[in-house]
């Protein structure tokens, strides 16, 4: 059964968005929820291949820019970076339907010569003073959180995460979008399956097998991971 498919740039397919949901989920309760995944993710970067891969073709283009909440799917974008012809695949790094404003306004700078700024970085919510910070702390109940100054925080947080522990950082201002980006984050151990495995169940309470993005300097990509050249430093503008 063909439930979706690609023609042209438009992705077409028999059903509408409530009888693919019952579709779905049909699909899902005749097989385990792990194997019902793996279709899914498989069906996706097939599509998405197609349709990248049709949009190279027909502009003639060797730079792809992509926005929105399915390009969070990294094994997606994998399959995407091994297309024939593609020289460079940019992902806005905020996911969802922030970016479309941003590049509407990208468009007209260039089209009608309107002055923008740079995106320099993406921590661009709120943030508090110290003072805030242990305002907070003080009207938790007593016991609740004990506090302390250290001399040397990333140091102690490096000792607590070799030591198994796990770190909530919090720094800064908040990063726009779901994704963490070292203000507002989760540190733990990435080799200790145990650590994954409870940070899944306990905290994000989501099925165990859901894997965690790894955090790197980008100076070290290329030693821990297969990049073939495809890594920048640059920001957006």
């Amino acid at each position: 059964m063909e439930v979706i498919g690609t023609k042209g740039l438009d992705i077409v397919s028999p059903y509408s968005s409530r009888s693919m949901f019952r579709e779905l989920k049909r699909v899902l309760w005749r097989y385990p929820s792990e194997q019902f995944a793996f279709m899914a993710q498989r069906v996706l970067e097939k599509c998405a291949v197609a349709l990248a891969g049709g949009a190279l073709e027909q502009t003639g283009y060797s730079r792809m820019a992509v926005a929105g909440g399915v390009f969070s799917n990294i094994k997606m974008n994998m399959q995407l970076l091994n297309l024939p012809g593609l020289e460079r695949l940019f992902v806005f790094p905020t996911w969802g339907r922030g970016a479309r404003p941003r590049g509407g306004a990208r468009a007209n700078r260039t089209r009608h010569r309107v002055t923008a700024c740079r995106l320099t970085d993406l921590y661009l919510g709120p943030q508090y003073t110290t003072e805030e910070i242990l305002a907070a702390a003080r009207s938790m109940p007593t016991g609740a959180l004990r506090t302390s100054r250290l001399d040397n925080p990333a140091a102690e947080a490096a000792r607590l995460i070799l030591g198994g522990e796990i770190v909530l950082w919090f720094q800064g201002r908040m990063e726009i979008g779901p994704r963490a980006l070292g203000h507002r984050s989760i540190l733990a151990r990435p080799d200790d399956r145990a650590i994954k495995d409870r940070l899944n169940l306990l905290l994000k309470k989501r099925v165990w097998y859901q894997p965690f993005c790894p955090s790197m300097l980008i100076e070290d990509a290329p030693a821990l991971l297969e990049t073939e050249d495809r890594i920048s430093g640059t920001t957006a503008s």
